[in-house]
């Protein structure tokens, strides 16, 4: 007598072989998002502080008849116009800072900006070298 023929549903072995295959590929998938998640998000802070920073020259244009300001030999020089527009406030120097970019492991602070900016007007500590992430190109403006 065959028991088999009669028989409706799955063994608990095979029920077992199911789940675990489905727990295996579950955890793959988890591994890869998590992968591509760790992969995006820096950039994406970069982006977005990117962009944080160019609205912030183009509200700095418009009272410098819609020029950015001008760097003599340093984009630090050009930044620092910010603070003396009042447009950052003191703890706006870790601003310019990038959690785990290459440049501030091997520059002269060793983590980027340390938020110390000097007194007004001219804030002559804001962003030293070192401090900046960001790269900036003079002659601009928002035209």
């Amino acid at each position: 007598m065959n028991y088999r023929s009669h028989h409706q549903g799955f063994t608990r072995k095979e029920l077992l072989v199911a789940l675990a295959l489905v727990c295996i590929v579950l955890a793959i998938m988890a591994g890869e998002i998590q992968t591509s998640r760790n992969m995006i998000g820096p950039e994406l802070r970069a982006a977005t502080k990117t962009r944080s920073i160019y609205s912030l020259l183009t509200t700095w244009a418009q009272d410098h008849d819609e020029e950015f300001p001008t760097a003599r030999q340093y984009s630090n020089e050009a930044f620092r116009e910010l603070f003396r527009a009042k447009l950052i406030d003191e703890g706006g120097e870790k601003f310019f800072t990038i959690p785990g970019d290459a440049w501030h492991k091997n520059s002269p602070s060793g983590n980027g900006a340390d938020g110390i900016i000097g007194p007004a007007p001219d804030f002559p500590q804001a962003l030293q070298r070192g401090e900046c992430a960001f790269y900036y190109v003079s002659g601009l403006g928002t035209a």
